[in-house]
């Protein structure tokens, strides 16, 4: 009688196990594509329809204007490098302090046809990218891009820079 009591009881939790594997596979994972809240992208517009070299230019164009008629961020244009790629800008460099960190991205997010703004190579501080000593070079796989090194398939817009209004990314 007592096995009999076990046997069904070990049935039953088997029955119960099979059913909550099969349960459990049936489920299917998320597909929520609409999220890109990560640290190192801000969203922007989610307008744009369209984005081609054109847009992309436009994006870099207009960022570099709010830039210059800044007078706290234009001086230091030649430490902040960006590039757009289908509507996503891209920084790179830093702002000279936390605040003016901020203040660039939030003109990069209000930028027209903007979606997304990576910022996953931008900092608040100089110190994370290598700074050549005046008249000598980057270091191998990097180009000079205002005043510090970036890899050489990244599109530099500083004026002055390696390859400044001149050269698309192949990033």
């Amino acid at each position: 009688m007592v096995r009999n009591s076990i046997s069904v009881k070990i049935v039953a939790f088997g029955l119960v196990l099979i059913t909550a594997v099969f349960w459990l596979a049936s489920c299917k994972p998320s597909t929520n594509t609409n999220s890109t809240n990560t640290n190192t992208t801000v969203n922007a517009n989610t307008t744009a329809k369209v984005c081609d070299a054109s847009t992309n230019s436009g994006i870099e164009a207009d960022f570099q204007k709010s830039l210059e008629a800044d007078s706290v961020l234009a001086p230091q244009m030649p430490h902040i490098n960006y590039y757009s790629i289908n509507c996503v800008l891209y920084l790179q460099g830093w702002a000279n302090n936390f605040t003016d960190f901020k203040k660039v991205l939030k003109i990069a997010s209000a930028t027209t046809n903007v979606v997304t703004v990576n910022f996953d190579e931008f900092w608040d501080a100089p110190g994370h990218f290598e700074q050549p000593p005046p008249g000598d070079q980057c270091g191998p796989g990097l180009k000079q891009c205002g005043d510090f090194c970036i890899p050489e398939g990244d599109k530099c817009s500083i004026k002055g820079g390696m390859d400044s209004k001149t050269s698309t990314s192949k990033r």
